[in-house]
């Protein structure tokens, strides 16, 4: 998946077709987010990466927050959801 511009401190993307149980077991599940090496956008600049469960809007949202994003700077990410035995 990519992360888009949101703003100049924030680049959001929505995870696709996430396991349905997710949204009302988020404790069954280990999410684990990569940000891959892409030349000519803002992955030097990027700070952290978390993920938001939003249960109610049942979406998986990853957020990449640093310094300096501009309009048309896209990271690269990688999103692994592994269900706990």
């Amino acid at each position: 998946m990519n992360l888009l511009y949101n703003n100049a401190s924030d680049m959001q993307g929505v995870v696709n077709n996430p396991p349905s149980d997710i949204f009302d077991n988020p404790n069954n599940y280990a999410v684990l987010v990569t940000m891959g090496n892409v030349a000519g956008t803002a992955v030097n600049q990027v700070d952290r990466l978390t993920y938001d469960i939003r249960k109610s809007q049942r979406v998986l949202v990853i957020d990449g927050y640093g310094s300096g994003f501009v309009s048309g700077h896209v990271v690269s990410v990688s999103v692994l959801i592994v269900k706990k035995q």
